[in-house]
């Protein structure tokens, strides 16, 4: 099949709304096709048509309140329909995009592939390519483009980015053997470049990396960064045990978008998964802007799951979001409000997007409302307070926050799951009692050892992300441990509290062998269900009968049962 030239009208039709996809693959970022730099393998990989440039629409500069293609509907949540002066009141943004079929989103596609020595161990080099060959023939090649970046101690760019499927599949067979080292940066630095240079403007720039090595946390750190600056949506693929896992949660520009691979055989899935997210994409260079009002200000650090990029006059909060599809996106924050009486947080909230046809278009969303209450001076006698009050235990409470990280937890389950858990730790006296965050998938993974900096608590609850499998009993034995393993502060007790939406991957026995671990170095265990898909005759067993288990409908619900096991924790 000969492809279509971009500049020809048919393909010029086609062009408009795309998306840019880079998909990286263990070496360095695709450099532009006229723009390539030699390299020893290159002339191996060479197989594929360079493409035609595409001249996409320019997008508008200002975003106009006129029907396009495509909408966005918004809609802004109050986490409470009253809420006490001055006290944090949680906010919330629900995002989706509405489009024709024939107008959905388009994208621009690098895929780097670590291609240095360590992928020829166990498989996984012939893993990998086969995962990337599924995932291009689920591209839908009249939409999307597609390139090939292969990276190891450095980076060049086996296929760029075209139309022709064909040409992807020779690129991909003709790689060649994996050798050297693994250099992330190099990869990421030359695949941003290339974006920059042909990507289509109106569309979004996505970075999918695969690498099952290590490599410098800075350099890589500082490419990432100017990439996602730039507005690139990274994804990041860690394979085997032997990945910087850490890092590469922090190199994905969200939680959601780091998929850990255990072995070889869980690659095609997560190809598949990334690949249907893709075809799914609809508006891109998604802006949301909140304009607050005068005696309201933000809470700093409570955006969720992303920080806003900006607080445009100082207090004005900013998100940046990359793309929606039909599916609910949800930001969430804080406000302060200083006055009383039922009033919105917002002056003002619109959502500005790039419709397919290059054109900046502005939705306004409806501002919520609220009743402020000023809390009268009340005068008791020391009694009736006592009685209602939450007497502190005397002793101070070693509790491990252990949170189910499989894949089902992906958006704004994981998302909620770190506002209860940072909301948990708020309510702990972290003067006496300690705490540590352990997330679990098909394995478990200390993320933050006991301590008593919230600080440090706080990133490692930004660090979870998902992966596969529910391995209960590993998260128990994992959490006993971490209890274990420092220096006991002298008459803590020790707490774990159990968060899963899942059943047990493997043989439930393996669960009441941990929990009985637990019970005989005296933890005391909190079981949290959340959803419908919970064995809730497990979690009980668990935590020792229905006393210490909770069961959470929505992700919303969370934080509220957090804050129930905090004031057992806390109080006598």
């Amino acid at each position: 099949m000969n492809p279509t030239p971009a500049s020809s009208p048919t393909r010029s039709g086609r062009a408009k709304g795309l998306a840019r996809i880079v998909l990286a693959a263990g070496t360095c970022a695709a450099l532009a096709w006229h723009f390539a730099v030699p390299h020893p393998n290159r002339a191996a990989a060479q197989v594929g048509l360079s493409p035609t440039p595409t001249r996409a629409p320019t997008p508008t500069a200002t975003a106009v309140a006129e029907p396009g293609l495509c909408s966005v509907v918004g809609e802004q949540r109050a986490d409470a329909a009253q809420v006490e002066v001055k006290q944090p009141l949680g906010m919330r943004f629900h995002l989706r995009a509405v489009c024709p079929d024939d107008v959905r989103g388009r994208a621009d596609i690098l895929l780097l592939i670590d291609n240095s020595a360590s992928m020829t161990e166990g498989g996984k080099w012939g893993a990998a390519k086969a995962a990337v060959l599924e995932f291009i023939t689920r591209v839908d090649f009249d939409r999307n483009r597609v390139g090939l970046v292969p990276f190891n101690s450095s980076a060049y760019v086996a296929q760029p980015l075209t139309f022709n499927q064909d040409y992807l599949t020779r690129a991909l067979a003709a790689l060649p053997a994996p050798q050297n080292n693994t250099d992330i940066a190099a990869a990421i630095t030359l695949a941003d470049k290339e974006l920059s240079l042909v990507g289509r403007r109106e569309a979004v720039h996505i970075l999918v990396v695969l690498t099952d090595g290590q490599s410098s946390a800075e350099a890589m750190h500082a490419a990432a960064g100017r990439a996602r600056a730039r507005g690139v949506v990274l994804f990041a693929i860690g394979l085997g045990a032997d990945a910087a896992q850490d890092e590469l949660r922090k190199l994905a520009d969200s939680p959601s978008h780091y998929y850990f691979a255990p072995g070889p055989e869980a690659l095609a899935e997560i190809y598949t998964r990334i690949a249907s997210l893709i075809r799914e994409v609809l508006v891109t260079d998604v802006v949301v802007v909140d304009r607050l009002g005068q005696a309201v200000a933000y809470v700093p650090e409570s955006g969720r799951p992303r920080a806003p990029a900006a607080l445009d006059g100082g207090r004005h909060p900013r998100w940046g979001v990359p793309f929606l599809t039909v599916d609910d996106t949800a930001l969430t924050y804080a406000v302060r409000l200083q006055t009383g009486g039922r009033q919105s947080p917002s002056e003002a909230v619109f959502v500005d997007f790039a419709d397919g046809d290059g054109v900046r278009r502005r939705v306004p969303v409806t501002p919520a409302a609220v009743d402020v209450v000023v809390p009268e001076t009340r005068y008791a006698y020391l009694p009736q307070l006592w009685k209602n009050a939450c007497v502190p235990s005397t002793r101070a409470a070693d509790v491990v926050l252990a949170l189910d990280s499989s894949s089902s937890m992906t958006g704004e389950k994981l998302a909620q799951a770190v506002y209860a858990g940072k909301r948990f730790v708020g309510l702990l006296d972290l003067r006496a009692d300690r705490a540590a965050v352990v997330a679990f998938d098909a394995d478990a993974r200390v993320l933050q050892p006991l301590t008593r900096d919230r600080a440090a608590l706080d990133r490692a609850l930004d660090g979870l992300a998902p992966g596969f499998g529910t391995r209960l009993d590993r998260a128990l034995v994992t959490a006993v441990n971490t209890l274990l393993d420092v220096t006991p502060a002298v008459g803590n007790r020790p707490v774990i509290v159990l968060l899963s939406d899942g059943r047990q991957s493997e043989a439930a026995p393996l669960v009441y062998d941990a929990a009985r671990l637990a019970a005989a170095r005296g933890v005391t265990i909190y079981a949290i269900g959340l959803g419908d898909d919970v064995d809730r005759a497990l979690l009980q067993a668990v935590a020792g009968g229905t006393a210490r288990t909770y069961y959470a409908p929505q992700a919303t619900d969370l934080a509220d049962i957090y804050a129930q096991i905090a004031g057992q924790v806390v109080c006598k």
